[in-house]
């Protein structure tokens, strides 16, 4: 028993220290440090549109957009052929968000569509063809290999004027995201992490302004992960430890 604890131990210390260490992770062409001060930090532009009136209740919001930065690592502004820095070289990283609902509540707000839930897909694509001056095409936005889907747990919109005859103009929206482990999505098993409020996975923050109609061109925003640097290796590192424990068992059984 004794000998077995020792292992654990040593497992957890293990895997510990393999993530203090970690190297550059690329997960389908992109890279990030997870031993970044503040990984993983994702920068993004977007643009959204309600799909009907606003303020009619249970219109939906839709949008799409690209990621410039992680981890402080930008794109070059001036690169409207997709994504050229070094964190997705030779592709782009694109996304959708969807499932939001507009509600009766004072000051705007929003509901979780019942069929969809509130969820965000990133995908990458080698084809480099999302642009900035069609940024509401869905077609170039979702038609990259899906990188990671997001579920929202919970969600909070803040509007700059809630007390407008239209409170949805400008705001910000909150949201923390779970990984939707039924997607076949490469980036998965290293942001199921449990490691952001009420052990969610992903926290992100957007704000965006309505200037005329259904449509919002200029959003930003930001997602926050706490990534695994690589999951297999960790696992393998601790099934091997957790060997050695067994083997050492048995010896001393002898």
């Amino acid at each position: 028993m004794k000998l077995f604890k020792k292992v654990l131990t040593a497992v957890s210390f293990a895997a510990a220290m393999a993530s203090s260490h970690a190297a550059i992770v690329n997960v389908g062409g992109v890279s990030w440090d997870p031993d970044a001060a503040n990984d993983f930090t994702a920068q993004f532009n977007f643009a959204q549109q309600f799909l009907g009136n606003p303020l009619v209740v249970g219109t939906a919001l839709q949008g799409f957009g690209e990621f410039y930065g992680i981890n402080n690592t930008f794109l070059d502004p001036n690169n409207d052929v997709g994504n050229s820095g070094a964190f997705c070289n030779s592709c782009e990283l694109t996304l959708k968000f969807g499932g939001l609902l507009t509600s009766a509540a004072a000051g705007g707000g929003f509901t979780a569509d019942p069929g969809t839930g509130v969820y965000l897909e990133i995908f990458v694509d080698a084809a480099r063809n999302y642009k900035s001056t069609d940024q509401l095409n869905a077609a170039t936005a979702t038609d990259g290999q899906l990188w990671l889907r997001l579920k929202a747990r919970n969600f909070n919109f803040v509007s700059d004027d809630p007390s407008a005859a239209n409170p949805f103009v400008s705001g910000q929206l909150t949201v923390n995201w779970d990984v939707d482990l039924t997607a076949a999505a490469l980036a998965t098993d290293h942001f199921d992490t449990n490691a952001r409020a009420s052990l969610t996975d992903v926290f992100s923050r957007a704000s965006s302004t309505f200037v005329t109609g259904l449509e919002a061109l200029d959003g930003n925003g930001t997602v926050f992960g706490n990534t695994i640097p690589e999951p297999e290796s960790l696992a393998l590192v601790g099934l091997a430890l957790v060997g050695a424990a067994a083997a050492g068992r048995r010896k001393q059984a002898k």
